[in-house]
């Protein structure tokens, strides 16, 4: 993390704030991902800060999705909603199949919290196809995984026959 930090830094001598965001929403995520809630939720509100002045729409749709994983793992149900939808939104405005796929399997997971199989259904189908057709094997495995989990038949999975 102190490398991350030092880059942080020197976009910040070199004026390149506007490549920042991303940098610190990436940054953000591996917090997430090392357990670092707290610390990550902020990193990656002060780079989603940056994105939306430098108008980078598809770093605000990371910051958003994180934002919502974040939100998630807290049980924030509420707040986790707004923020994958939000993302979703930016996404399908700009035809990010992966980031769509992506955003929809937390919305699965999302909607079995919420025990609503109306969404986590449909939603998991959705990423499961998009990973499918982009040929991103270990996401597909993912939702594979999550399917099962949640009692969900794939249409085409090797695991529903």
């Amino acid at each position: 993390m102190i490398r991350a930090q030092q880059a942080i830094e020197q976009f910040d001598r070199m004026r390149l704030r506007q490549t920042q965001g991303p940098v610190l929403i990436t940054l953000g995520e591996a917090q997430y991902v090392a357990g670092e809630l707290e610390q990550a939720e902020r990193t990656v509100v002060q780079g989603q800060e940056i994105c939306g002045a430098a108008h980078k729409p598809h770093g605000e749709g990371h910051a958003q999705r994180v934002l919502g994983q974040i939100a998630l793992s807290r049980d924030r149900l509420v707040e986790a909603e707004r923020h994958l939808q939000h993302a979703l939104r930016l996404f399908t405005g700009m035809h990010a199949r992966y980031d769509i796929a992506r955003v929809y399997l937390l919305l699965a997971e999302w909607g079995h919290r919420q025990n609503r199989p109306d969404i986590s259904t449909p939603c998991l189908i959705e990423a499961y196809h998009l990973f499918r057709q982009m040929h991103i094997a270990d996401y597909a495995v993912q939702a594979e995984t999550l399917a099962t989990q949640l009692g969900i038949s794939l249409p085409g999975s090797v695991r529903a026959r």
